[in-house]
């Protein structure tokens, strides 16, 4: 950085103190979803994530009262919403930004503060255009990464603890409860002795690329016995928070995820080929009864994946490639990694 001595703008901070304090104290909580494929070229997409009634009784002691929102988006955001529910129907709309601009974000105040009670749902909605990306936009810090974040100033601020974002549909607010999280910020730590029998045993029996071992399948299943974490969108969360960490991408972390996905992707190609075979029957059915010729279509997901389909180990390696580095979604599992 230079200075320059003759050089000021307008640009710093007032901070004012007094000896009164204020009866509450106010905090932030953020809503909204954390993982991101938005394809290229699409002039709409939308993305959601949902506080929960479930996390919200969780996560409140009392009843809160909000004096303030704003929508968080990156350059892709072209409109973005915040609902508040209650009994499954929609209360209060906290937000709505149409259009949505990240350089002139919008504040919302309430003159009457909202109460959002334990057991209301609170949905963050972002929508997107990537009409001018080249490439697959993904979850991160930079501003041409994403997010979809609904940020909520609220009192008193020891009313609400943490904050409440999914992942895909994982509602993040289980890590309060103490047996799961002890599980899942064990599950990499492989300095403690019964994580350490679970690595040399997905080491000892199963492949880190390539072909299914056959006595894989069953060191799988006994892993995600010892530790149910290894299964589920929770496992599919902690993958993605390794995989798109440079620093972790090749090490012996890597290796262990990508174990897993030997077999599990055999298992997911297997149904896929079941589906297919008997969706070419029914279609042979309709075209020879119904002179149609209805083939199999196959509508996918995000980015043309079947949703909850894993890549393919060449798919897989690209994606590593082309990672950008953003920070690991799970910022509170204790990593022990040995390079070999």
């Amino acid at each position: 950085m230079h200075h320059v001595d003759h050089w000021y703008d307008s640009s710093g901070i007032k901070m004012y103190y007094t000896p009164n304090l204020r009866p509450n104290n106010a905090g932030v909580m953020t809503i909204g979803q954390t993982f991101f494929e938005i394809p290229p070229g699409l002039p709409s997409v939308v993305k959601s994530g949902t506080c929960t009634s479930e996390c919200t009784r969780k996560l409140m002691k009392t009843p809160v009262k909000v004096v303030s929102s704003l929508n968080h988006m990156h350059y892709l955001g072209i409109g973005g919403k915040m609902e508040q529910f209650r009994s499954g129907h929609v209360v209060y709309n906290l937000t709505n930004d149409q259009p949505y601009s990240y350089d002139s974000p919008k504040v919302y105040y309430y003159e009457t503060p909202i109460e959002i009670l334990p057991g209301d749902e609170l949905k963050m909605t972002c929508e997107y255009s990537s009409m001018n990306r080249h490439h697959t936009t993904r979850y991160g810090p930079g501003s041409l990464e994403e997010m979809c974040y609904g940020l909520i100033t609220y009192y008193p601020k020891e009313s609400f603890v943490g904050n409440c974002i999914q992942w895909r549909d994982f509602d993040q607010c289980v890590f309060g409860d103490n047996e799961f999280y002890e599980k899942s910020t064990s599950a990499f730590n492989e300095s403690l002795p019964e994580t350490g029998a679970i690595f040399k045993l997905i080491f000892d029996n199963c492949n880190v690329y390539g072909s299914c071992r056959s006595e894989c399948p069953a060191a799988i299943a006994e892993a995600r016995k010892r530790n149910p974490t290894y299964a589920g969108e929770v496992w599919e969360m902690m993958k993605m928070s390794i995989w798109e960490n440079k620093e972790l991408n090749y090490g012996r972390l890597f290796r262990f995820v990508s174990a897993f996905d030997t077999c599990d992707r055999k298992s997911d190609q297997s149904a896929s080929s079941t589906s297919s075979t008997s969706g070419s029957h029914q279609g042979c059915q309709m075209t020879h009864n119904n002179q149609m010729t209805s083939g199999n279509e196959d509508k996918g997901g995000e980015g043309g994946r079947t949703p909850g389909r894993k890549p393919d180990a060449v798919g897989t390696f690209l994606e590593l490639a082309k990672a950008l580095g953003s920070k690991p979604l799970l910022q509170n599992i204790i990593f022990n990694v040995n390079e070999n």
